[in-house]
This record gives structure tokens, sequence and C-alpha cells, in this order.
């Protein structure tokens, strides 16, 4: 029979198995964790089987593709010991990760690569090694020798598949640096290329070059070329991938992006149409009149805010953003003054109240709160619309059709005017007058 632990031996077990379950980190995901593991053991045995084939391949035709092949390993297995360190680390933020490893791998590809163009002058593959090598540059920190391996691969090898990826890259590091001029040079290295997504890309950085330089004529021709070299590429696009730079729909922002320059130089009578021949999806339609319309909004343009708002109003689910824009409709109606649909401007606006306070995430407080204000604003633009159209022959009409089964409870119309009574007969002539 075992005898019981004595009390401070029971404390002193207890902090120090507290110790222990306070300084180990669960990992987030240990399948993940695993499989990572498994990853870097395979590419650790790749590396191995490469830097035994390039020692039995001296001056083969393809040892410069082996080489290659050797720094795409260090950088792949450096990739897997990040997302490692990032699995096993709950709570750290990915750029407080300090992985040695990382840095000591990438290190390892940045030298064979430059192994590569010391060594095989001639090699094919000098081009594609000169992108990987840039990305590694990046992926350190080093912008000054990733800008270097750029313009080496941009000048060096017109004719790349890669070229047009670098110079785009390239252009974005100038921009950041604020040469505008450099970045444009680069952007229209590859605008003028073939059509493609880095294509596509180029025109929309070359647009935004134009919009920092206050140009809006010239960045809504790049922006519409943006959308056009998009659609010209078809299903190629889905197939291109930028490896460096970041992931973005061409086609949406471009459409999205341009509507600062649209509201100052094109007719705000022509925006529906244009938006929605150049949208061609509701998603991106909707999301470039909800940016027109605050555009609008902003420049006070009362009578081009309205078909806007009311366009999203119309088709565009109901939300948090709904409200807003109709909200925006009530304030654009009183800008404007413009009463000819106001039935179904304000059918528009409470038909949009109801359909949000039907949603179950809308309590029933804040039902009674959403119906109350506006029925606030139908009664404020019946009001108006109703002396505004006073002497109008259909004014009551209208008024009494948006009343109608809106309000609750009805607000009195004014009565009709009296008739007019109509004047005497006139006396025939020869007809006796008494």
């Amino acid at each position: 029979m075992t005898r019981p632990a004595s009390p401070l031996v029971a404390a002193l077990l207890g902090a120090l198995l507290a110790a222990c379950a306070g300084s180990s980190v669960a990992p987030r995901d240990a399948s993940e964790v695993e499989l990572l593991r498994i990853r870097i053991a395979k590419a650790r045995h790749a590396i191995d089987e490469t830097r035994t084939a390039i020692a039995t391949s001296q001056g083969a035709p393809y040892l410069p593709e082996l080489y290659a092949r050797l720094g795409a390993l260090y950088s792949e297995e450096a990739r897997y010991h990040y997302r490692l360190a990032a699995a096993r680390s709950a709570d750290a933020r990915p750029d407080a990760l300090h992985v040695p490893q990382v840095r000591l791998l990438k290190e390892r590809a940045i030298g064979v690569y430059q192994q590569i163009l010391r060594r095989f002058p001639g090699a094919p593959n000098r081009d594609e090694v000169l992108f990987h090598l840039a990305f590694e540059h990046r992926e350190l920190g080093e912008h000054g020798d990733m800008v270097g391996a750029l313009r080496r691969l941009v000048d060096e090898h017109p004719h790349s598949p890669f070229r047009p990826q670098a110079a785009i890259v390239l252009g974005d590091h100038l921009r950041d640096q604020q040469d505008l001029e450099g970045a444009a040079r680069a952007y229209a290295m590859v605008a003028g290329g073939d059509a493609g997504k880095a294509v596509a890309l180029a025109h929309y950085r070359l647009a935004w070059i134009h919009v920092n330089r206050e140009s809006c004529p010239a960045a809504l021709r790049e922006f519409e070329r943006a959308v056009a070299a998009y659609d010209a590429a078809g299903e190629a696009v889905d197939e291109e991938t930028l490896e460096i730079g970041e992931a973005i729909d061409v086609r949406r922002s471009a459409i999205v992006d341009m509507v600062y320059c649209y509201s100052q130089e094109r007719p705000h009578r022509r925006a529906l149409r244009d938006f929605r021949a150049l949208a061609g999806d509701r998603a991106t339609y909707v999301a470039a009149l909800r940016r027109l319309a605050r555009r609008y909004a902003l420049m006070d343009n009362a009578h081009a805010t309205l078909p806007v708002v009311r366009e999203l109003l119309a088709l565009a689910p109901a939300s948090e953003e709904r409200l807003d824009d109709a909200r925006a409709l009530h304030t654009a109606l009183r800008g404007a003054a413009d009463w000819d649909r106001i039935d179904r401007d304000v059918r528009l606006l409470l038909g949009t109240v109801e359909r949000t306070v039907q949603r179950l995430d809308v309590e029933g407080e804040e039902r009674d709160t959403l119906r109350a204000e506006f029925e606030v604003y139908a009664r404020d633009l019946l009001t108006r619309a109703q002396d505004g159209m006073r002497e109008t022959r259909n004014a009551a009409r209208k008024v009494r059709r948006a009343r109608s089964g809106s309000l609750r409870p009805p607000l009195p119309l004014p009565p009709p005017p009296p008739p007019r009574p109509l004047p005497p007969p006139r006396p025939r002539a020869g007809a006796p007058s008494g």
C-alpha cells in the first residue's frame, strides 16, 4: 500500500505541472504540423538526390537545369519551414516570426542562382534564373539586388515569358519609390504586348499613374484598355499567375476604380449604360454603382445621384449598405426636387427597409426603429412632392398612389378645389328678354 504524498510534495508537484503546462504552446493544427514535417523531409531528400546528380553530371548540357532545380528545392524547403513555424505559433503574427532556417535556405538558393549566371553564360534558362533570383532577394527584403536582377531580365531577354511579370514588379517598386516616370516606362513595356493577365494589369497600373498625375482622360482610356485586355485574354487569364506581386481581380478593380475620373469627365446621363456594358456581371456592376453613388453625393450632384441609387435599390440584395442607399435616395430627391416618380420612389424606399427588417439578424426593436425612421423619410418626401406638384394635373394621383398601403395611418390629402360655376347662357338674338 502506497503512502499518500505530503501536502508540501503535492504543492511542489502541482506547481511543477502548472509551469510545464504554461511553457508549452499547442500548435494550431497538429495534422498540418505533421504534414509539413513530411514535406520538409521529402524536400531534403530531393535536395540530396539533386546534389548527387550534379556531382555525376559535370559537363552535361542539362547541368544548368539541375542547378536551377536545386535552387528551387532550397526555396521550397524554406517555405515549408516558415509555414511550420507559423503552425506551431498559435498567437504569433506572420510579420513577427523569426525563422533563421528560412534565411539560410534562401541564401543558399541565391548562391545557386548566382553560380548558374557565372558558370553558364549561354544557358537557355538564364531568364528563369534571373526571375527566381529577384524573387528570393525580394523575400529577404534586399530590394536593391531585386531591382538589379529584374533590370537584367528585362534588358537582356526581351522575348522571355518572364519579362512581363518582371517589368510589372519593377514598375511597382519604382512607383512605391515615387518614380512615376520610371514606373510608367516599365508598365508600358508590357502594355503593348499580346493579350494576357500581365497586359491587363499593366494597363491598370498605367491608369493609376495617370490618376496620380491628375490626368483623368488618359486614366479612363487605360482603365478601359485594362478591361478590354482582360476580356481578350479569355480563359488564359485564369491560367496565368504573377509569382511576384499582389493578386487582384484586374477587371473588377479597373471598373470600380475608374469611377472618380468618370465622374469628372463623362456626362452622368450615360453612367448606367456605360457601367452596365463594362461590368458583365451583377456583382461588379453593383460595386461600381456603389462607388459612383458616393462620388456623385460627394460632388453634391443630386440629379446624377438619383438614377444610380434607384438602380442600386432595385438590383442589390438587402443589407446595411442598401439602407444607406435608401437614405441617399431621400437626400437626392430633396436636393433634385424631382417628383415625376414619387410614387415609385416611395415604394422603393419603403420596400428596401421592409426587405431588410425581414432578415433573421434584425431583431424586433431594431425593426421598429428602422420602420419609424424610413416612414419619416417617406412622409417628408410626400409632403414636399405634394407642395412642389400642386399645380400639376396628375400630382394628387401620384401622391395618393404613393401613400396607398405604404404609410400607417395615411396623411390627409387636401380637399380638391370646388368646381367652377358654369357661366349663364347668353340670350339668343331676337329672343324676348323678359
